[in-house]
């Protein structure tokens, strides 16, 4: 029980942020993840969206690091054996997401594109660049190889494409265009019979947030994203 507290307490102080910025606008056509052309550069939609982008820059504000460890002292057993237990640092703002998972101890030391313990998989929620290249090479091609294979691509911090079509009609006109930008994403929410393109506004706002404010494994020999109930709820 105390485990779970602790992921809602987590997943609430991270979600209600963007979940206040994504409520102000008005209905919009849901895109499919299939169609989007992502744009990673963040900078790029500051002229069309003023607000919005200063609101993600201002992420960028909590520069220290907070030691989720001094907080919580059970950490060292809830995360033992995993990756976690390297580094007991909080996640800071999305303006950080792609500096910490570079400066993390979690991610080892590789020297090569080819080195280190972890798969290209711990890069899927930090960056548009994700979506980009999983556009351009498949799900199989992004998610094939080590994490280390990833940095040369992946530059941009986590924000606009990751939850909007940037390339659409309705984002150049100010509207939100909501859509889940990580097939795996939306496979899962069709698993459970709330796809995507039929929900309401609210639940799509959640959907684009739980992209990545959720509980996750990875499978396969790619060590691809899956989602717990993946293939259904029975």
């Amino acid at each position: 029980m105390a485990r779970k507290t602790l992921r809602a307490r987590r997943f609430f102080s991270l979600i209600f942020p963007f979940f206040f910025i994504t409520s102000v606008y008005a209905e919009q056509t849901p895109v499919s993840a299939k169609t989007v052309t992502v744009e990673a550069k963040n900078e790029t939609f500051a002229p069309q969206h003023p607000d919005q982008y200063q609101s993600w820059k201002a992420t960028s504000e909590q520069s220290a690091r907070e030691d989720a460890l001094a907080e919580d002292p059970r950490l060292v057993i809830l995360w033992a054996g995993y990756p976690f237990s390297r580094d007991y640092n909080k996640p800071r703002g999305h303006a950080y997401a792609v500096t910490d998972v570079r400066e993390t101890l979690r991610t080892g030391a590789p020297k090569t594109a080819e080195d280190g313990p972890l798969p290209m998989a711990c890069w899927s929620c930090k960056s548009p660049d994700v979506a980009r290249l999983i556009q351009q090479e498949g799900e199989d091609g992004y998610f094939h190889g080590k994490w280390a294979r990833g940095g040369p691509e992946i530059v941009n911090d986590l924000g606009c494409a990751d939850c909007h079509n940037t390339a659409s009609d309705d984002f150049a006109q100010g509207k939100p265009a909501l859509t889940l930008s990580r097939p795996y994403a939306e496979r899962a929410m069709e698993a459970i019979g709330k796809p995507f393109d039929k929900a309401g506004r609210f639940d799509q706002q959640s959907m684009v947030c739980g992209q990545c404010h959720v509980e996750y494994y990875f499978d396969g020999k790619n060590k691809a994203v899956k989602f717990p109930w993946d293939e259904g709820m029975k």
